[in-house]
Protein backbone atom coordinates (compact mmCIF):
# COMPACT_ATOMS: atom_id res chain seq x y z
CA UNK A 1 0.00 0.00 0.00
CA UNK A 2 1.19 3.41 -0.44
CA UNK A 3 1.26 6.29 2.42
CA UNK A 4 -1.30 8.39 0.79
CA UNK A 5 -1.24 12.21 0.29
CA UNK A 6 1.22 14.35 -1.15
CA UNK A 7 3.58 15.41 1.27
CA UNK A 8 7.45 14.90 0.55
CA UNK A 9 8.91 12.34 3.20
CA UNK A 10 12.15 11.57 3.54
CA UNK A 11 13.01 8.05 2.22
CA UNK A 12 15.42 5.75 0.09
CA UNK A 13 14.65 4.14 -2.86
CA UNK A 14 16.05 1.26 -4.22
CA UNK A 15 15.86 0.01 -8.09
CA UNK A 16 17.64 -3.61 -8.67
CA UNK A 17 17.86 -5.69 -11.65
CA UNK A 18 19.00 -8.92 -13.12
CA UNK A 19 22.17 -9.47 -15.81
CA UNK A 20 22.14 -11.54 -18.21
CA UNK A 21 17.99 -12.64 -18.61
CA UNK A 22 18.09 -11.99 -22.24
CA UNK A 23 20.75 -14.89 -22.51
CA UNK A 24 18.50 -16.97 -20.74
CA UNK A 25 15.73 -16.53 -23.12
CA UNK A 26 17.90 -17.42 -25.86
CA UNK A 27 19.48 -20.47 -24.14
CA UNK A 28 16.39 -21.92 -22.28
CA UNK A 29 13.54 -20.88 -24.00
CA UNK A 30 10.81 -18.74 -23.31
CA UNK A 31 8.82 -20.49 -20.80
CA UNK A 32 11.84 -22.03 -19.28
CA UNK A 33 13.54 -18.85 -18.70
CA UNK A 34 10.26 -16.12 -17.62
CA UNK A 35 9.74 -19.35 -14.74
CA UNK A 36 13.29 -18.64 -13.83
CA UNK A 37 13.39 -14.89 -13.85
CA UNK A 38 9.71 -14.65 -12.31
CA UNK A 39 10.90 -16.95 -9.34
CA UNK A 40 14.46 -14.38 -8.98
CA UNK A 41 12.34 -11.35 -9.09
CA UNK A 42 9.77 -12.66 -6.41
CA UNK A 43 12.41 -13.85 -4.30
CA UNK A 44 14.11 -9.99 -4.46
CA UNK A 45 10.44 -8.86 -3.48
CA UNK A 46 10.05 -10.96 -0.05
CA UNK A 47 13.55 -9.89 0.73
CA UNK A 48 12.60 -5.63 0.12
CA UNK A 49 9.86 -7.04 2.55
CA UNK A 50 11.80 -8.99 4.61
CA UNK A 51 14.07 -6.10 5.59
CA UNK A 52 10.90 -3.33 6.09
CA UNK A 53 10.41 -2.47 2.51
CA UNK A 54 7.78 -1.77 0.54
CA UNK A 55 7.80 -2.98 -3.02
CA UNK A 56 6.23 -0.69 -5.36
CA UNK A 57 6.95 -2.42 -8.87
CA UNK A 58 8.68 -5.11 -10.78
CA UNK A 59 10.40 -4.16 -13.51
CA UNK A 60 10.62 -7.14 -16.09
CA UNK A 61 13.81 -8.43 -14.75
CA UNK A 62 13.80 -6.04 -11.49
CA UNK A 63 12.49 -4.12 -9.14
CA UNK A 64 11.80 -0.71 -7.04
CA UNK A 65 11.36 -0.55 -3.36
CA UNK A 66 11.18 2.23 -1.01
CA UNK A 67 12.62 2.22 2.43
CA UNK A 68 12.38 4.56 5.31
CA UNK A 69 15.87 3.57 7.18
CA UNK A 70 18.60 4.13 4.62
CA UNK A 71 20.15 1.23 6.02
CA UNK A 72 17.60 -1.13 6.06
CA UNK A 73 17.84 -0.59 1.99
CA UNK A 74 21.02 -1.13 1.92
CA UNK A 75 20.87 -4.84 4.20
CA UNK A 76 17.93 -6.20 1.21
CA UNK A 77 20.60 -5.22 -1.45
CA UNK A 78 23.02 -7.71 -0.35
CA UNK A 79 20.57 -9.97 0.61
CA UNK A 80 19.27 -9.78 -2.71
CA UNK A 81 22.64 -10.26 -4.12
CA UNK A 82 23.44 -13.10 -1.78
CA UNK A 83 20.33 -14.64 -3.08
CA UNK A 84 21.11 -14.43 -6.79
CA UNK A 85 24.89 -16.29 -6.18
CA UNK A 86 23.29 -18.74 -4.58
CA UNK A 87 20.26 -19.35 -6.56
CA UNK A 88 19.96 -22.84 -8.54
CA UNK A 89 20.57 -22.86 -12.24
CA UNK A 90 22.17 -20.14 -14.48
CA UNK A 91 23.76 -17.61 -12.06
CA UNK A 92 22.56 -14.19 -12.58
CA UNK A 93 24.38 -11.25 -11.86
CA UNK A 94 22.35 -8.33 -10.01
CA UNK A 95 23.33 -4.81 -9.96
CA UNK A 96 21.66 -2.02 -7.65
CA UNK A 97 20.91 1.36 -7.44
CA UNK A 98 20.16 3.59 -3.81
CA UNK A 99 19.64 6.93 -3.27
CA UNK A 100 17.85 8.93 -0.60
CA UNK A 101 15.86 12.24 -0.19
CA UNK A 102 12.46 13.66 -0.11
CA UNK A 103 10.00 11.31 -2.36
CA UNK A 104 6.30 11.75 -2.85
CA UNK A 105 3.68 9.21 -2.56
CA UNK A 106 0.98 9.48 -5.65
CA UNK A 107 -1.25 6.55 -5.20
CA UNK A 108 0.29 3.28 -5.23
CA UNK A 109 3.65 5.03 -6.75
CA UNK A 110 5.93 7.49 -5.41
CA UNK A 111 7.91 10.58 -7.50
CA UNK A 112 10.75 12.37 -6.64
CA UNK A 113 14.07 13.47 -8.12
CA UNK A 114 16.19 11.35 -5.86
CA UNK A 115 14.22 8.07 -7.67
CA UNK A 116 15.57 9.21 -10.81
CA UNK A 117 18.57 9.46 -9.46
CA UNK A 118 18.70 5.54 -7.92
CA UNK A 119 17.16 5.03 -11.49
CA UNK A 120 20.11 6.21 -13.24
CA UNK A 121 22.80 5.18 -11.04
CA UNK A 122 20.97 1.54 -11.52
CA UNK A 123 22.34 2.24 -15.72
CA UNK A 124 26.02 2.56 -14.18
CA UNK A 125 25.82 0.13 -11.81
CA UNK A 126 28.45 -3.06 -12.94
CA UNK A 127 27.34 -6.92 -12.24
CA UNK A 128 27.24 -7.60 -8.66
CA UNK A 129 27.76 -4.13 -7.98
CA UNK A 130 25.83 -1.33 -5.70
CA UNK A 131 25.99 2.18 -6.31
CA UNK A 132 24.76 4.52 -4.31
CA UNK A 133 24.15 8.88 -3.36
CA UNK A 134 26.34 10.72 -1.01
CA UNK A 135 22.99 11.21 0.63
CA UNK A 136 22.36 8.13 1.39
CA UNK A 137 25.97 7.10 2.69
CA UNK A 138 25.49 10.53 5.05
CA UNK A 139 22.31 9.00 6.58
CA UNK A 140 24.44 5.82 7.43
CA UNK A 141 25.95 4.71 10.79
CA UNK A 142 29.39 5.18 11.18
CA UNK A 143 30.36 1.46 10.51
CA UNK A 144 28.25 1.29 7.32
CA UNK A 145 29.58 4.43 6.13
CA UNK A 146 33.11 2.95 6.07
CA UNK A 147 32.08 0.23 4.02
CA UNK A 148 31.37 2.02 0.83
CA UNK A 149 34.00 3.48 -1.52
CA UNK A 150 33.91 6.86 -3.14
CA UNK A 151 33.66 7.29 -6.72
CA UNK A 152 33.28 10.84 -7.07
CA UNK A 153 30.90 13.26 -9.31
CA UNK A 154 29.29 11.02 -12.46
CA UNK A 155 27.25 12.78 -14.76
CA UNK A 156 24.11 10.45 -15.16
CA UNK A 157 21.97 10.31 -18.74
CA UNK A 158 19.34 13.09 -18.60
CA UNK A 159 20.68 15.19 -15.20
CA UNK A 160 22.73 18.43 -15.81
CA UNK A 161 24.09 18.72 -12.41
CA UNK A 162 26.76 16.12 -11.42
CA UNK A 163 25.68 13.55 -8.79
CA UNK A 164 28.77 12.21 -6.11
CA UNK A 165 28.28 8.55 -6.21
CA UNK A 166 29.61 5.63 -3.81
CA UNK A 167 29.91 2.16 -4.27
CA UNK A 168 29.80 -0.97 -1.88
CA UNK A 169 32.34 -3.40 -3.25
CA UNK A 170 30.78 -6.98 -4.95
CA UNK A 171 32.15 -9.37 -1.93
CA UNK A 172 32.56 -7.19 1.17
CA UNK A 173 30.78 -8.72 3.94
CA UNK A 174 29.21 -6.98 6.92
CA UNK A 175 32.06 -6.20 9.78
CA UNK A 176 35.06 -7.18 7.39
CA UNK A 177 38.00 -5.22 7.75
CA UNK A 178 40.73 -4.19 5.43
CA UNK A 179 42.97 -6.37 7.94
CA UNK A 180 40.86 -9.09 7.34
CA UNK A 181 40.61 -8.61 3.33
CA UNK A 182 44.52 -8.26 3.44
CA UNK A 183 45.16 -11.50 5.54
CA UNK A 184 43.12 -13.66 3.64
CA UNK A 185 45.07 -11.94 0.37
CA UNK A 186 48.52 -13.28 1.53
CA UNK A 187 50.47 -15.99 1.14
CA UNK A 188 52.55 -17.39 3.93
CA UNK A 189 56.40 -17.30 3.65
CA UNK A 190 58.48 -18.11 6.85
CA UNK A 191 55.25 -17.48 8.86
CA UNK A 192 54.85 -14.33 7.69
CA UNK A 193 52.12 -12.99 5.14
CA UNK A 194 54.01 -12.02 1.42
CA UNK A 195 50.43 -9.76 -0.13
CA UNK A 196 51.03 -9.87 -4.13
CA UNK A 197 51.77 -6.82 -5.87
CA UNK A 198 50.18 -5.32 -9.12
CA UNK A 199 52.30 -2.82 -11.10
CA UNK A 200 51.59 -0.36 -13.68
CA UNK A 201 53.88 0.99 -16.06
CA UNK A 202 53.10 3.17 -18.74
CA UNK A 203 51.72 6.97 -19.80
CA UNK A 204 54.63 8.00 -17.17
CA UNK A 205 53.67 5.86 -14.29
CA UNK A 206 55.55 3.40 -12.66
CA UNK A 207 53.36 1.90 -9.53
CA UNK A 208 53.40 -0.80 -7.41
CA UNK A 209 49.86 -1.52 -5.24
CA UNK A 210 49.57 -3.85 -2.60
CA UNK A 211 46.01 -5.04 -1.33
CA UNK A 212 45.62 -2.35 1.36
CA UNK A 213 46.38 0.50 -1.07
CA UNK A 214 43.19 -0.46 -2.65
CA UNK A 215 40.34 0.04 -4.30
CA UNK A 216 42.40 2.44 -6.64
CA UNK A 217 40.66 4.59 -9.30
CA UNK A 218 41.79 5.30 -12.44
CA UNK A 219 40.27 8.06 -14.38
CA UNK A 220 40.60 11.99 -15.25
CA UNK A 221 40.04 13.09 -11.91
CA UNK A 222 42.45 15.15 -10.04
CA UNK A 223 42.28 13.24 -7.45
CA UNK A 224 42.57 9.86 -9.19
CA UNK A 225 44.93 7.11 -7.78
CA UNK A 226 45.82 6.83 -11.32
CA UNK A 227 45.26 9.98 -13.14
CA UNK A 228 45.27 10.04 -16.80
CA UNK A 229 44.92 13.13 -19.46
CA UNK A 230 43.61 11.39 -22.98
CA UNK A 231 40.08 12.80 -24.01
CA UNK A 232 38.83 8.88 -23.88
CA UNK A 233 39.23 8.36 -20.32
CA UNK A 234 36.67 9.20 -18.36
CA UNK A 235 36.70 10.93 -15.24
CA UNK A 236 35.88 8.01 -13.06
CA UNK A 237 36.83 5.42 -15.72
CA UNK A 238 37.73 2.09 -13.45
CA UNK A 239 38.59 0.68 -10.41
CA UNK A 240 41.34 -1.77 -9.47
CA UNK A 241 39.98 -4.04 -6.75
CA UNK A 242 41.12 -6.69 -4.06
CA UNK A 243 38.25 -9.42 -4.17
CA UNK A 244 38.36 -12.89 -3.48
CA UNK A 245 42.79 -12.97 -3.65
CA UNK A 246 42.80 -11.30 -7.33
CA UNK A 247 43.32 -8.02 -8.49
CA UNK A 248 39.86 -6.95 -10.46
CA UNK A 249 39.79 -4.36 -13.10
CA UNK A 250 36.14 -2.39 -12.79
CA UNK A 251 35.35 -0.72 -15.70
CA UNK A 252 33.24 2.57 -15.22
CA UNK A 253 32.92 4.17 -18.16
CA UNK A 254 31.22 5.14 -21.37
CA UNK A 255 34.26 4.19 -23.84
CA UNK A 256 35.41 0.54 -21.95
CA UNK A 257 38.77 -1.12 -20.88
CA UNK A 258 40.34 -3.56 -22.85
CA UNK A 259 42.73 -5.81 -21.62
CA UNK A 260 45.23 -7.56 -23.92
CA UNK A 261 46.50 -10.87 -21.71
CA UNK A 262 49.98 -12.05 -22.02
CA UNK A 263 51.66 -11.85 -25.14
CA UNK A 264 50.50 -8.15 -27.72
CA UNK A 265 48.97 -10.97 -30.07
CA UNK A 266 47.13 -12.51 -26.78
CA UNK A 267 43.33 -12.64 -26.22
CA UNK A 268 41.75 -8.90 -26.13
CA UNK A 269 39.34 -8.24 -23.45
CA UNK A 270 36.64 -5.63 -24.00
CA UNK A 271 34.47 -4.78 -20.86
CA UNK A 272 31.81 -2.42 -20.11
CA UNK A 273 30.58 -1.94 -16.88
CA UNK A 274 31.50 -5.23 -16.19
CA UNK A 275 35.00 -6.63 -13.74
CA UNK A 276 37.61 -9.17 -15.06
CA UNK A 277 40.78 -10.77 -13.04
CA UNK A 278 44.20 -9.47 -13.73
CA UNK A 279 46.39 -12.62 -13.84
CA UNK A 280 50.05 -13.20 -14.98
CA UNK A 281 50.75 -9.82 -17.32
CA UNK A 282 49.67 -7.85 -19.90
CA UNK A 283 48.12 -4.29 -21.11
CA UNK A 284 45.37 -2.43 -19.50
CA UNK A 285 43.80 0.17 -22.16
CA UNK A 286 41.49 2.93 -21.22
CA UNK A 287 38.73 4.39 -23.49
CA UNK A 288 39.83 1.89 -26.30
CA UNK A 289 42.30 -1.09 -27.85
CA UNK A 290 45.80 -1.00 -26.85
CA UNK A 291 47.80 2.10 -29.06
CA UNK A 292 44.69 3.75 -30.43
CA UNK A 293 44.46 7.41 -30.49
CA UNK A 294 43.12 9.10 -27.28
CA UNK A 295 43.34 6.14 -25.45
CA UNK A 296 45.83 5.45 -22.46
CA UNK A 297 47.56 2.12 -21.99
CA UNK A 298 49.71 0.38 -19.24
CA UNK A 299 51.79 -2.50 -18.71
CA UNK A 300 50.32 -4.66 -16.21
CA UNK A 301 51.44 -7.62 -13.87
CA UNK A 302 50.33 -9.71 -11.06
CA UNK A 303 53.82 -10.25 -8.98
CA UNK A 304 53.61 -12.75 -6.11
CA UNK A 305 56.60 -12.42 -3.75
CA UNK A 306 55.94 -15.85 -1.82
CA UNK A 307 56.48 -17.74 -5.27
Amino acid sequence: MSEGGTAPRRRTVLFADLRGSTGLFERLGNVSAAAQVAERVAAMVALARAHHGHPVKTLGDGLMAVFVEPGHAVQAAEAMQQQAQSSGGRRLALRVGLAHGELVAVGEDWLGDDLNVAARLLDRAGDDEILATAELVAALDGDERARFHRLGALRLRGRQAVVQAYRLPAGRQRGASAQTVVFEASRMVGGLPQAQVLSLRGEGLDLRLGPTELPATLGRRSDATVPFTQPRVSRSHALIEWREGSFELVDLSANGSYLRLGTPAGELVVLRRERQRLQGHGWISLGGPPGSEGSATLRFAVEDPGR
